[in-house]
């Protein structure tokens, strides 16, 4: 039985956890990063909340979950993926179409392009990608960023990474800072005691082709699979496709 190494935030691994169970997975926890609440002027973008013409665009579900904005926007919503979606959709704001895969930035700006909006209000987190704002100011938006949580790397002891890294065959990673965590927290342990665990030779499934990159730069060596879409329900998929082969 294969055994998965599920290192998401905490609070974010209850339902891919069920779903490896429900595929005859083993999993262990060993949450990287942890999702901290950060203080944002709550006045900062209040004005263009009845701006028709201003689009908001929420790139995760924590960016839901910690909108400093009580108040629903006159003008469109977007979510970056399903995810980001459904939760919008759960604390009442309606959406103005569905996310478009494979639910990254590329395929958001697409998607906003053919909209009437020339402004914008990203809510995301502190370090996320730079893509989406700078592409829409490239294309003569006025974007305005908001970033209402941070990413806070969890610190385990050497004896649970060891355990963990031994134990695992299959590592799911959603990203790239997740990534950055793991390595930085491995170079802490003395290197015979990780050579017998061969962690970076172990599939691993990502959620972008950037972090197949970011990957291949930091030594993995086993085999990358690109979840499709990103999120859990392509991270599942491609885990059908490796334990059926």
């Amino acid at each position: 039985m294969h055994t998965v190494l599920v290192t998401r935030p905490k609070h974010q691994q209850e339902h891919f956890i069920s779903q490896c169970a429900a595929l005859g997975l083993n999993t262990i926890s060993l949450p990287l990063l942890r999702i901290e609440p950060r203080d944002v002027d709550p006045k900062l973008s209040e004005s263009k909340l009845p701006d028709p013409h201003t689009a908001w665009i929420f790139t995760s579900r924590n960016a839901v979950t910690h909108c400093p904005f009580k108040l629903n926007p006159t003008g469109p919503v977007f979510a970056m993926g399903s995810s980001t979606a459904r939760a919008l959709e759960t604390s009442g704001r309606q959406l103005a179409a569905e996310p478009d895969t494979p639910f990254n930035s590329e395929a958001l700006v697409a998607q906003l392009v053919h909209g009437n909006a020339k402004s914008a209000v990203v809510i995301t987190g502190v370090g996320g990608r730079a893509y989406l704002a700078n592409e829409l100011k490239r294309l003569n938006w006025n974007v305005t960023e908001v970033a209402c949580y941070e990413r806070i790397p969890v610190q385990h002891t050497k004896h649970t990474l060891i355990d963990a890294l031994s134990q695992a065959d299959i590592l799911s990673l959603t990203s790239i800072e997740s990534m950055d965590a793991l390595i930085q927290q491995t170079t802490h342990v003395p290197t015979e005691e990780l050579t017998s665990t061969e962690w970076k030779k172990k599939p691993l499934i990502v959620n972008s082709e950037r972090a197949v990159v970011a990957a291949e730069t930091a030594g993995f060596t086993g085999k990358i699979i690109v979840a499709v879409p990103a999120g859990d329900n392509g991270q599942i998929d491609a885990l059908k496709a490796l334990i059926d082969k």
